[in-house]
């Protein structure tokens, strides 16, 4: 019987620890102080994750708008009467809409024709990095003989695609160029090297692109050309080598 009564108080007082445990748990969640601090750190944890995302997007969103260069292609030709060289290509994201992007791309060319001015007709496509085309448009420009110039345009994107935006391809067009150059003398560089050292004719964006684009002039020829006059080699101190030389001869 004893037993029996310590097992039944035993069961009463784990109950009544239950149902306590249960009061104030019930108090606890409708404490209006409580449940404004749970709140509020649950706003403020919200709140932190929103500003990380729209943080991440815009930080996208201004690396899609700056400008992205292709300087190393150029018209694959073997006739050095051509006249057309291609600089540089280029794409950035001009404005980001609420379902497609507006995208403009750049070709700077010159013209090192001695006489001649072209209509260059460009179909250029943005590719993925793996080459699958994204989008395209065609334009075309007009470049007076011994001159620089531009062909642009503009095509829409869809935003699911943006980060897809990886490299360019293109095709230029000046229509039958060869009886007009058919008296053209020297190469295809080299006459583009003479129309580079004219200063009132080469455009100002050139030597700021080789400066802060070093390592193309060991990828292409064109860029070795430019960069050797719009920015040469500072000529070496012989001075100071010959005081080096003197100083480390064995005596």
């Amino acid at each position: 019987m004893e037993d029996k009564t310590i097992t039944i108080t035993k069961s009463v007082m784990y109950g009544s620890i239950s149902l306590l445990i249960l009061i104030i748990s019930y108090l606890v969640y409708n404490s209006p102080s409580l449940n404004h601090e749970l709140a509020s750190k649950a706003a403020l944890k919200e709140k932190v994750l929103a500003k990380a995302e729209l943080d991440k997007i815009n930080e996208r969103n201004t690396k899609l708008k700056e400008w992205k260069w292709f300087g190393w292609s150029d018209v694959a030709v073997d006739n050095e009467k051509y006249p057309i060289v291609i600089l540089r290509t280029g794409f950035k994201v001009i404005k980001i809409s609420d379902d497609n992007s507006l995208v403009g791309w750049r070709m700077d060319i010159a013209n090192t024709s001695e006489k001649s001015r072209y209509l260059p007709s460009v179909n250029y496509s943005i590719t993925d990095s793996d080459g699958f085309e994204i989008s395209s448009s065609s334009e075309t420009g007009n470049i007076l003989a011994q001159s620089f110039g531009v062909v642009q345009g503009t095509f829409k994107v869809s935003n699911s695609d943006l980060e897809r935006l990886s490299s360019d391809t293109w095709t230029i067009s000046i229509g039958d160029w060869g009886s007009n150059e058919q008296y053209s003398k020297g190469k295809r560089y080299e006459r583009l090297k003479a129309l580079v050292e004219d200063e009132n004719k080469r455009p100002i964006w050139l030597k700021t692109y080789v400066d802060e684009n070093p390592f193309n002039v060991y990828f292409s020829d064109k860029w070795k050309i430019i960069q050797s006059i719009v920015s040469p080699e500072p000529p070496k101190d012989t001075s100071t080598e010959e005081v080096n030389k003197k100083s480390n001869a064995t005596p």
